[in-house]
C-alpha cells in the first residue's frame, strides 16, 4: 500500500493476516492511521511493516464549525467542556504497549481552541492521566478509540 501526507510518500507492507482486519479502510484518499515498524535495507527506501491500521473518520459536524462565518475560537469558548474515558490495563508501555496508539489517536485530535479533555485510566494503579494538550472530541476520535480498545472502554 502507498500512503502519502502532505511531506511526503512512504510504501506500507501490509501482510496477509493484518490485510484481514483492515480490508476495509483501504480505499484511494480514506484518512487513516498506521502504526508499525519501519524496514530500511541497503539502497531500497524505508518501508512500514503494518501492524495496525485505523481509519480517519471525518467528522461532519466538525468540519461545519471550522467553516460557519464565526470564529473558531469563539464558538468552542461558548460549549461546555466535552471529556472521554478511555479505560486501559496500564500507562506502562512495556506492559501495554496498545498505550501509544491511544496517545497517538489523541495527538491527531488535538484542538487548536477546544476546552475538550482526553483522560486515560489506568487499571494498574485506579489512577486517571489527563492527555497534556485539549482535544477535539469528535464521532471519528471516539471510533478510533473503541477500534483500539473495544467499545466498553471508552466512555
Amino acid at each position: 500500500v502507498n500512503l502519502e501526507d502532505r511531506f511526503g510518500e512512504m510504501e506500507v507492507i501490509v501482510f496477509p493476516k493484518v490485510y484481514e482486519t483492515v480490508k476495509n479502510y483501504l480505499s484511494y484518499d480514506a484518512p487513516v492511521m498506521v502504526t508499525g515498524t519501519v524496514s530500511k535495507r541497503d539502497d531500497d527506501a524505508p518501508k512500514i511493516l503494518c501492524d495496525t491500521l485505523l481509519p480517519l473518520i471525518p467528522d461532519e459536524e466538525y468540519r461545519e464549525a471550522k467553516t460557519e462565518n464565526k470564529p473558531a475560537q469563539t464558538q468552542k469558548q461558548t460549549e461546555k467542556v466535552k471529556k472521554i474515558y478511555v479505560r486501559v490495563p496500564s500507562t506502562d508501555e512495556k506492559k501495554y504497549p496498545d498505550i501509544v496508539r491511544v496517545k497517538a489517536v489523541f495527538n491527531i485530535y488535538e484542538g487548536d481552541f477546544s476546552h475538550d479533555k482526553a483522560l486515560v485510566y489506568s487499571e494498574e494503579d485506579g489512577k486517571y492521566y489527563a492527555h497534556g494538550a485539549p482535544v477535539d472530541i469528535t464521532e471519528g476520535m471516539r471510533k478510533a478509540l473503541i477500534l483500539l480498545c473495544g467499545e466498553e472502554n471508552v466512555r
